[in-house]
């Protein structure tokens, strides 16, 4: 069962009050971050969720747009991006999926809390032939300004490492074509307009640094990890978990021994 965590409701609560007094505050949901929406608003908790209903562990697969979708989306309406990304999703395969989980249309639309927040904007079909819900938006937006897509729109453009000692491509299934990454580009543009409607400015700088003063590694799989220690661990325990957590992935990037790597770090 999905659990939500005190941290994530609080997170929800505190976007909730300031969007409802008046203070802009956007959200967006990937994937797990999709799913958290909907359990977080649903009448029925995590049971608005399939588990393990879905063989779409790495594919990329095309949507059909809801009417809604088409009309009145934030992202996909012709008034917000011109209509050109509904033709491509609706015909090429560009939204890439990593995920087992999934909501069916059915049950997001007979369940009152899920469906009294968020409207669905479009919908995939597995390769085992049943429907999940791939985006949808809060249906009171300009209180919510709130987004959720089960499908990956960062991966098309990023992640073109490849497998230690070949060049057969990581997640060779993410469509990175032309198209896809304009599909992309094109719903990350629109969200950074809502959010640029927002007046927060970040100031607690000197609690929580901003990304580029934490340590950055790479990765086999991932372009850059980034390791921010637990306010409540120590240098040797920050350094330890670097070591546990980056040994094997340089080790295979360099095509040398863990023990060898672990050293060098």
């Amino acid at each position: 069962k999905m659990h939500i965590t005190q941290p994530l409701r609080k997170m929800w609560q505190l976007a909730n009050e300031a969007n409802e007094s008046g203070d802009r505050f956007p959200l967006w949901g990937t994937c797990l971050g999709f799913q958290h929406m909907a359990v977080l608003v649903s009448t029925q908790g995590d049971s608005v969720l399939n588990e393990d209903m879905y063989d779409t562990e790495s594919i990329s697969l095309t949507v059909a747009v809801t009417e809604y979708g088409k009309t009145e989306s934030r992202l996909f309406a012709e008034a917000a991006c011109g209509g050109d990304i509904v033709d491509i999703a609706t015909s090429k395969p560009v939204t890439y999926n990593h995920h087992y989980d999934g909501i069916t249309p059915e049950i997001l639309e007979a369940d009152e809390g899920a469906n009294n927040m968020f409207v669905i904007t479009s919908t995939s079909v597995a390769p085992n032939g049943l429907r999940f819900v791939a985006s949808m938006e809060a249906r009171d937006f300009d209180t919510y300004p709130y987004y959720g897509v089960q499908w990956h729109p960062e991966k098309n453009g990023f992640e073109h490492s490849a497998q230690p000692g070949t060049d057969i491509a990581y997640n060779s299934e993410i469509d990175r074509s032309q198209d896809a990454i304009y599909v992309s580009n094109v719903l990350i543009t629109n969200f950074i307009a809502e959010v640029r409607k927002s007046t927060h400015v970040y100031k607690d700088v000197d609690r929580f640094p901003l990304i580029w003063n934490y340590e950055i590694a790479q990765s086999e799989k991932f372009e850059q990890l980034y390791f921010i220690p637990s306010p409540r661990s120590t240098e040797k325990d920050h350094k330890q978990g670097r070591e546990d957590n980056t040994a094997p992935a340089v080790a295979n990037l360099r095509g040398i021994s863990q023990e060898t790597s672990v050293k060098m770090l």
